[in-house]
């Protein structure tokens, strides 16, 4: 049986789309907060499981996230203070950086600091994030627009042309390309 990734895609629109929704949220509980979480989390875990399964085109495999990065102030980020950002990390100076598609789903994955921004009237703007190996280096901040678009860009992807390579009889076969443009036979 060939594994079908329009279920994982559907479902990864379906969580962009509460994300992109939440922008215009004014009213914050623990538990729409904690939704959002889950639609990251989910959204990152979906598009590795697309990433490593070989159903994401190389255009959109190659994309990466813009990020800011804040360094810490030398205090040990740990369980019972990981949530406040401004002592642990310095957000008044940041770097710009690009995290690739795998890179950034790995971040979410194993986020350790995990916490939402929002616009001055309410609004979902984005979140902060640190995974466990990287949270003593340095808090990225994502704009959750950059997020969406990720997002929608796999969900949308379809691989239209693609070689698959085999070394040999007794080895398995691997993809060495996969495109969502169509090529002219050669």
């Amino acid at each position: 049986m060939i594994w079908d990734s329009r279920p994982w895609k559907r479902n990864l629109a379906r969580c962009a789309d509460s994300l992109r929704r939440r922008k215009q949220q004014l009213r914050w509980t623990e538990v729409s907060c904690a939704a959002v979480e889950r639609d990251i989390l989910l959204s990152a875990y979906a598009v590795r499981k697309l990433l490593e399964a070989g159903k994401v085109s190389d255009e959109v495999e190659s994309r990466s996230l813009r990020a800011l990065a804040h360094l810490p102030r030398g205090r040990a980020v740990d369980i019972m203070n990981w949530h406040g950002i401004d002592d642990l990390y310095d957000l008044s100076t940041h770097t710009e950086v690009s995290l690739g598609l795998r890179d950034f789903c790995n971040q979410v994955v194993h986020s350790f600091v995990f916490v939402l921004s929002f616009a001055a009237p309410g609004g979902l703007e984005g979140f902060f994030l640190a995974s466990d190996r990287e949270k003593e280096r340095q808090l990225l901040y994502f704009p959750i627009d950059a997020v969406t678009d990720s997002l929608f860009r796999v969900a949308d992807d379809d691989i239209v042309t693609g070689r698959v390579l085999r070394d040999a009889v007794a080895k398995p076969a691997r993809i060495t390309k996969k495109s969502n443009r169509l090529e002219a036979r050669t």
